[in-house]
């Protein structure tokens, strides 16, 4: 399954899976519902990969809020040019789950909330890279 679109199109996606082995690719998506002094707001992108072997690829992707979760199996996710208003939720169930976020690009990258990362029961591996810089209140 492949969603991929080159304009803002606002609102909320939802992407259920179900059981089995799926190959999600979700890429240059804008479903932030406004900017307000620079900042996208409202819109959500969540994906529920399901029980499986699943392959998730996320990347450049505006929205106001990111959520996966993984379900149970052996996982691959790949999250790149992401800006979110709020936050970035991952979730990985049990199973060897492998989970890429990467941060390095000028184009995106930035989480204006939380980052929360859940590795369930297994062998994980998490790699996390990027520029980052302190946040101000």
């Amino acid at each position: 399954m492949t969603i991929s679109a080159s304009q803002s199109a606002g609102g909320t996606l939802i992407v259920n899976a179900g059981a089995g082995n799926d190959h999600v690719n979700i890429s240059n998506l804008n479903v932030a519902a406004a900017v307000n002094n620079g900042v996208s707001t409202g819109g959500a992108v969540t994906v529920n990969a399901g029980a499986g072997n699943d392959h998730v690829s996320i990347s450049g992707v505006t929205a106001g809020a990111l959520s996966v979760d993984l379900g149970g199996g052996n996982d691959h996710l790949s999250v790149s040019d992401v800006t979110l208003a709020t936050d970035l939720i991952l979730a990985a169930g049990a199973g060897n789950d492998d989970i890429s976020l990467s941060l390095l690009s000028a184009t995106g990258n930035s989480i204006g909330g939380n980052l929360s990362v859940r590795l369930g029961a297994g062998n994980d591996r998490l790699a996390i890279s990027g520029a980052t810089s302190p946040c101000s209140s």
